[in-house]
């Protein structure tokens, strides 16, 4: 989901998703979304500010709230971060991969990076918790 997607259009489209099929579905929340791309501000030398950031974990708690029998949701904020300023964010791996070579999609390292810390949590992703 993007900005100029809210919440209730999700709910709208999965509710009659649930009517053609059982499929569990996962819905996975917003990370980081820069006013620029990540390569371009990181050229510039300087650190990320909070100014550089459009939103961080967009419509987190709205779409945790109304998971419930819906759908998992799984927040890339709680998988990727250790608080809410952007001092605590994972901008690069360990092997220093961006997080995206873009102002928003995840690289193909940080979703590694999720997929490692779902195993590593233990975070049964196809339960409705």
């Amino acid at each position: 989901m993007f900005e100029w997607y809210k919440p209730d259009n999700l709910i709208n489209y999965i509710t009659e998703l649930k009517k053609k099929t059982s499929a569990k579905i996962i819905v996975f929340g917003n990370y980081i979304v820069l006013n620029n791309d990540l390569p371009d501000i990181s050229a510039t030398g300087k650190e990320i500010t909070n100014k550089d950031i459009k939103s961080l974990a967009l419509y987190d708690d709205e779409l945790k709230m109304k998971s419930k029998g819906l759908y998992r949701f799984i927040s890339k904020k709680d998988l990727l971060s250790n608080g809410d300023s952007n001092k605590d964010c994972i901008l690069y791996t360990n092997e220093n991969a961006p997080m995206t070579y873009d102002s928003n999609h995840l690289s193909f390292e940080s979703a590694k990076l999720i997929s490692d810390s779902i195993i590593a949590k233990k975070i049964d992703i196809f339960s409705n918790k």
